[in-house]
């Protein structure tokens, strides 16, 4: 199994805060926010990882390199237009054969949700979600039971 990780974006809605480093390099706990992810991957036992980068990419791909030191492998794409996150993904249509996960580069997720969701069924997909008070400032996911 493979991960495909989005992290080429700018964060225009973080300025200042991004405008030295990708909103994925944002340090939360002295991490960057990229790490988390990263552990969690490696804790589910998904070490093989392909990273969509752009915007301010060097900083990414000089902090995790290969992989290695993080106890995984890194590929890295890039993103020479951000064009949205469909856009993203499709830069690593090369390098993933098969399942994958798709997860974003500035968001905190635990291994137990990736866990969930690597228990799925073959052939069934899966969203990590969550419950927001202020919802629309996040967008908004309607759940239809079938």
């Amino acid at each position: 199994m493979k991960a495909v990780i989005l992290a080429a974006g700018e964060g225009r809605r973080l300025r200042p805060l991004t405008e030295s480093m990708s909103k994925g390099m944002l340090p939360v706990g002295n991490r960057p926010i990229l790490s988390y992810g990263i552990e969690a991957l490696k804790e589910v036992g998904v070490r093989d990882i392909v990273m969509v980068v752009g915007y301010r990419r060097e900083k990414i791909q000089n902090y995790f390199g290969d992989g290695r030191q993080f106890g995984v492998n890194i590929e890295y794409v890039v993103q020479r237009s951000r064009l949205g996150t469909a856009h993203a993904l499709m830069q690593a249509r090369e390098k993933v054969d098969g399942p994958f996960l798709l997860l974003p580069g500035d968001n905190l997720f635990t291994s137990q949700g990736l866990k969930r969701l690597l228990e799925l069924p073959e052939g069934s997909w899966g969203m990590l979600i969550t419950e927001s008070r202020m919802p629309s400032k996040y967008g908004v996911v309607e759940v239809r039971r079938l």
